[in-house]
């Protein structure tokens, strides 16, 4: 597709129900919210049944978003909640194979590690908080700023910066105990 997308544009024609603007949407992020649901924990299929949940919600409450603010925060924030929902009605949360290639392939790029540790990595980010997790998801994995990840989470931005300062920590803490190797992490 050689034009330009057009966020507010194509938001505003989902807001008079035009099929084309939610097939716009649905198209750029999709991807994005179902590896966002695997990186959480979610199974595939789950993942798939979150993603269509989460679309599903944006096309029932397309009215409430607010055309001046970022549609992909808002967008996350219902799949958070869709996530929450789902996590509240069942007890575990079974973590399949392809959940470990999303994570691997989305690695933030400043963490320098060897082939053979991702599984370990994978394990260690599986088992951490859900607040250390999420944010550095949101960040590392789904590219979003600090106040996106604010808006998203209803948090201040700097209790983001110091949930993932405190995430990046743990995560090199957790990573030098396997190996005694040292990691860089950065922002």
């Amino acid at each position: 597709m050689s034009e330009i997308f057009d966020e507010k544009k194509t938001i505003n024609l989902l807001k008079r129900g035009d099929q084309k603007a939610f097939d716009s949407i649905f198209n750029k992020y999709k991807n994005k919210i179902f590896g966002f649901l695997i990186n959480m924990g979610v199974n595939r299929e789950d993942a798939q049944d979150l993603t269509q949940e989460t679309f599903i919600k944006v096309i029932k409450n397309i009215d409430q978003h607010n055309s001046n603010k970022c549609f992909s925060s808002w967008l996350y924030t219902i799949a958070i909640n869709c996530l929450k929902d789902f996590r509240k009605k069942r007890t575990t949360y079974p973590l399949d194979d392809c959940s470990i290639d999303f994570v691997l392939n989305d690695l933030p790029e400043d963490i320098i590690i060897k082939k053979d540790e991702k599984r370990h990595l994978h394990e260690i980010i599986k088992k951490m908080p859900y607040k250390f997790r999420i944010v550095l998801l949101l960040r590392y994995t789904n590219d979003l700023s600090y106040q996106e990840i604010a808006h998203i989470l209803n948090i201040s931005v700097n209790n983001v910066s110091a949930d993932l300062h405190r995430a990046k920590k743990m995560l090199k803490t957790l990573m030098n105990e396997r190996k005694g190797d040292y990691y860089e992490l950065s922002k």
